[in-house]
């Protein structure tokens, strides 16, 4: 009973169930990480050489698109 008050509660609060939220967010976070290596790419560029910094500009970068 609990279990289905929190799901009722949460499913107020953010409009939709838990699972589907993970889902989205985790789609959002591939598809940034995806474009990071891109970009990275097209500079010529390799994730195993790229700094942490430059990684990070770059995906927030992103996030303002």
């Amino acid at each position: 009973m609990i279990y289905f008050l929190r799901w009722l509660i949460y499913r107020a609060i953010f409009g939709h169930e838990p699972e589907l939220a993970l889902q989205k967010a985790c789609r959002k976070f591939e598809h940034r990480f995806r474009r990071v290596e891109k970009l990275i790419l097209n500079k010529g560029g390799s994730l195993e050489n790229a700094t942490l910094d430059e990684m990070e500009k770059l995906w927030q970068q992103i996030k303002k698109e």
